[in-house]
């Protein structure tokens, strides 16, 4: 776990064999500080790309500028690219809190727990801005992609309609992302899986992974 990297997952591992249940990081990642170089990071306030510069919401347009080297869109919201704070912590279980102010104020904890071979992903945010905005959730988890498969993994989600499957070709890993809403869904009509935030309110996100041996 790198909570100053995006309080992302660096690794999964089966402990019995030492076989990678989420992709390994990849060399330097942690110290160039990549998160998507990692395991899993969290999508918060949104999910994949975002069009046209920015989104209307209740009081005026939200200005955005693309946030990757490698997009010319803003991508996968603002929370994977802050420094996280870790509020709880035992052999098991971890709770992570981000207040952030970008793009919007808005508070977000992440409660992680690995037990029996099941890893949980509970995430939370709160919206603290005076004016409403749109808020969107999901995780990006990689998985190794091998010629082989020596295990599964059962995956549950819950407060996501969507699941964005991401295969790049020619590379050793495949993404399976739950999230609350499509691609671009800020500009699609009736901006589908999207909620509209006031002061105070909040939206959830689970995500359990269990691992069982073929």
């Amino acid at each position: 776990m790198a909570p100053h990297l995006g309080a992302s997952l660096v690794e999964w591992t089966l402990r019995s064999t030492g076989a990678p249940l989420l992709r390994p990081p990849a060399p330097q990642a942690l110290e160039n500080g990549l998160p998507g170089k990692l395991g899993c990071f969290p999508l918060i306030p949104w999910s994949n790309r975002i069009a046209q510069g920015g989104f209307d919401c209740p009081g005026g347009w939200l200005a955005l500028e693309a946030n990757s080297p490698n997009d010319p869109f803003p991508i996968h919201g603002s929370a994977w690219q802050q420094p996280w704070q870790v509020i709880e912590q035992s052999g098991q279980e971890a709770l992570l809190q981000l207040d952030s102010l970008h793009p919007f104020a808005y508070c977000a904890s992440l409660r992680i727990r690995l037990s029996g071979g099941q890893l949980q992903i509970a995430m939370l945010v709160t919206h603290t801005a005076k004016q409403p905005a749109w808020h969107g959730l999901g995780l990006h988890p990689y998985f190794p992609r091998t010629a082989r498969t020596g295990y599964e993994l059962e995956c549950r989600a819950s407060g996501s309609k969507y699941f964005l499957l991401y295969c790049p070709v020619g590379l050793d890993f495949f993404c399976i992302e739950p999230v609350s809403h499509p691609v671009n869904a800020h500009h699609l009509p009736g901006r589908p899986g999207l909620r509209l935030l006031e002061q105070g309110q909040s939206v959830a996100l689970g995500f359990s992974m269990q691992c069982s041996l073929l």
